[in-house]
């Protein structure tokens, strides 16, 4: 099981000579980081839902009315997603949203399954949520585009 954590800087004198001056810790932007997570995990969670029925890209583009290409830039899009689009998906899968919002720094930890013997855990105290939330995203895709 692998951790993953957000990288840091490290200062030393040679970094400092390098870069002029004094370097500062770097402090992520967290509305950033927030939508990125809730987004990636949007996606995973709707590439959760197709491999779960069987559905393949291709026929998810069917059931949307639009081409796999469209499909596929949506699922493997970084971006922000729309609720609209998110909503959509859901519908195309027979299923609905159910959000919760909770405290921020609220408890997290969560097991994730890579298959292939690979998997990894998160918790509030070794990694970021953005990070791992992607990678369980991508090895869904991963997993639809065999079954597609």
């Amino acid at each position: 099981m692998s951790k993953v954590s957000l990288p840091t800087l490290q200062c030393d004198a040679e970094l400092d000579t390098l870069l002029g001056g004094p370097v500062r810790a770097l402090k992520p932007d967290l509305s950033d980081i927030a939508i990125a997570v809730l987004t990636a995990r949007a996606r995973g969670e709707i590439l959760a839902a197709a491999k779960e029925a069987g559905v393949g890209v291709r026929e998810l583009a069917r059931r949307l009315g639009v081409s796999a290409a469209a499909v596929s830039r949506h699922l493997r899009s970084e971006g922000d997603m729309r609720l609209s689009t998110a909503a959509l998906f859901a519908c195309a899968l027979g299923l609905e949203w159910r959000i919760e919002l909770v405290r921020s720094g609220a408890s997290h930890n969560e097991k994730i399954d890579l298959g292939q013997g690979l998997s990894f855990e998160i918790s509030e105290s070794n990694a970021s949520p953005a990070v791992s939330t992607a990678r369980r995203a991508s090895a869904h895709e991963r997993e639809l585009q065999l079954a597609a």
